[in-house]
C-alpha cells in the first residue's frame, strides 16, 4: 500500500507563470510524485510523493536540475559568482548568436543551413539550463546548423510563431518551420530530437 506524503520546497527566481508550467509538467514525471501544487506567490512547490519511491534529496536534484535554487541550501556567494564569471569571461548571451526583429529573416529565414531558434527570457532559470545542454548535444553538429537565440522580453518574433512559453525551440529549414519543442528536454532527447531533425 502506498503512501503520500507532502513536502514544501520553497525556490528562488520563480518569476514568471510559465515557471509554474514546467516545474509542475517536469516534477510530474517522476516516478512516485502523485501531485504538484505551486504558490507562485510565495515560490513554494509543494510536492506530494510516495516516500517508498522516490526521496527528497531526487525531488531537490530535479527541481536544481530546473534551474531553481532552494531557499534553505547553501550555494555559492555573490563573490564567487563574480569570481567565475570573470573566470569564463562570457555572458549567457555569447553562446547563441542573439537573433533580434531587424534580422530575424536574414539570418534564420534566408539561412542556407538549418536554424535552429531557441526562444527564452532573462527571466526564466530553465532557459538557463537548456541552453547549456543545448551547446553539448549540438556541439558536435555545428558545421550542419546554425543556433540562434532570442529574447521573448526584448522581441515581438514569438507573437508571429504563437509561442506561448519557454524555452521553446523551433526549427527552421529554407525559410519555414518544419519541427518544434517546448519546455525543457534534457541530454537525450535533444540529441534524438537533432538526429531526427538533420535526417529529415
Amino acid at each position: 500500500m502506498s503512501s503520500n506524503l507532502k513536502r514544501v520546497f520553497p525556490v528562488t527566481e520563480m518569476d514568471c507563470p510559465t515557471c509554474t508550467t514546467t516545474i509542475k509538467k517536469e516534477l510530474s514525471k517522476l516516478d512516485g510524485v502523485n501531485d504538484v501544487r505551486i504558490n507562485f506567490l510565495y515560490k513554494r512547490i509543494y510536492v506530494f510523493y510516495d516516500p517508498s519511491v522516490i526521496g527528497i534529496p531526487e525531488l531537490e536534484e530535479k527541481i536544481e536540475d530546473l534551474g531553481y535554487r532552494l531557499t534553505y541550501k547553501k550555494y555559492e556567494s555573490v563573490f564567487e559568482s563574480f569570481l567565475r564569471v570573470i573566470g569564463v569571461g562570457k555572458t549567457h548571451e555569447e553562446h547563441f548568436r542573439r537573433v533580434e526583429d531587424h534580422n530575424f529573416e536574414e539570418l534564420v529565414l534566408r539561412s542556407n543551413r538549418p536554424a535552429m531558434l531557441l526562444f527564452t527570457s532573462t527571466k526564466c532559470p530553465s532557459c538557463r539550463v537548456l541552453r547549456e545542454k543545448m551547446k553539448e548535444a549540438l556541439g558536435k553538429h555545428e558545421d550542419k546548423i546554425y543556433i540562434f537565440e532570442t529574447n521573448i522580453l526584448e522581441t515581438s518574433i514569438w507573437e508571429k510563431y504563437d509561442v506561448m512559453s519557454v524555452p521553446t525551440i523551433l526549427l527552421f529549414i529554407k525559410g519555414e518551420e518544419k519541427k518544434r519543442r517546448v519546455g525543457m528536454l534534457n541530454k537525450e532527447e535533444l540529441e534524438e530530437f537533432l538526429g531526427k531533425m538533420l535526417a529529415s
